[in-house]
């Protein structure tokens, strides 16, 4: 019974690095997480570049990924190439719109270059630009808003229909960025509820905690 545990374990094994070759050489887009939030070097709080690592030009149609936040009045100066638009919106919207998956976070911030803890869970809801460019090899375009939420690890998803696969994060690789630095990792996105500065403050908390006893 052991050996033939054992033997299914290294067939598991097997599958689970083929898989993960196959998609690893399925994308050609890489990406830099850039928001000045993560210390990116951008100029938006979340700042996002593609760029086309493949030997041929592909047709970028859709780039999101996912967010905690739905309120659109915290989305502002927006950045995107011509002819692209974002929505802002829960999953079950975004797929009726342009077929997207649901996208996942880790609900904490890893830095720049490091692998993000093997947990994931579902986001309320994406962002997502709809658009069409050509992208020829080492072409990039660029994406962005400002947005007070506090950053999370965030899986993306970049659509090119005409390449054989389109491009994704991966959660077993270093998280994207800074400028300059493209990885096929996750990146960072709306994450946590910022707390409001005069209410950070440890005096504060032990106010309430005094006004509560």
């Amino acid at each position: 019974m052991t050996r033939l545990m054992c033997v299914v374990a290294i067939v598991l094994l097997c599958v689970l690095a083929v898989f993960h070759e196959v998609t690893w050489a399925a994308g050609e887009l890489y990406i830099s997480c850039e928001g000045t939030k993560s210390n990116g070097g951008g100029l938006r709080t979340y700042q996002y570049t593609l760029v086309n690592r493949g030997s041929s030009s592909v047709t970028l149609t859709l780039f999101y990924l996912g967010t905690m936040d739905l309120s659109l009045q915290n989305y502002t100066n927006w950045t995107a190439p011509a002819g692209f638009t974002a929505t802002v919106a829960d999953w079950n919207t975004l797929f009726n719109l342009f077929q997207t998956s649901m996208m996942s976070t880790t609900m904490m911030k890893t830095p720049h270059g490091v692998i993000p803890i093997p947990v994931s869970f579902p986001t309320v809801g994406g962002i997502c630009w709809s658009g069409s460019m050509t992208l020829a090899p080492n072409q990039t375009a660029t994406f962005g808003f400002d947005n007070p939420y506090y950053p999370w690890d965030m899986e993306w998803f970049a659509e090119h229909p005409d390449a054989v696969n389109s491009s994704q994060g991966f959660p077993y690789l270093p998280i994207a960025g800074p400028t300059g630095i493209f990885t096929q990792g996750w990146v960072h996105g709306p994450g946590e509820f910022p707390v409001p500065t005069e209410q950070s403050t440890f005096g504060h908390i032990k106010a309430l905690y005094r006004a509560d006893s």
